[in-house]
């Protein structure tokens, strides 16, 4: 057993459910034709928890989406 030399409680356990929430929207939104990608940041690199949304087509439907986003996404396309 491993014992953490910190106070800081264990976080690996909800970050592990919150990708497996996202690679569920994600699956989610592919199974209706659309693409999720991080957000492009316009110079060399993508924002962090903000998505661009493309159609089958490589065309943006929307972008600068948060989390909820995708999840509203997933409920009306």
């Amino acid at each position: 057993m491993i014992n953490s030399t910190t106070s800081e409680p264990h976080q690996s356990g909800s970050r592990e459910s919150e990708e497996n929430n996202m690679n569920e929207i994600i699956n989610a939104l592919e199974t209706k034709g659309y693409m999720v990608c991080n957000q492009f940041d316009g110079f060399f690199g993508t924002l962090p928890d903000t998505y661009e949304l493309y159609d089958k087509s490589g065309n943006i439907v929307a972008d600068n989406l948060t989390k909820q986003d995708l999840i509203k996404a997933c409920s009306t396309l």
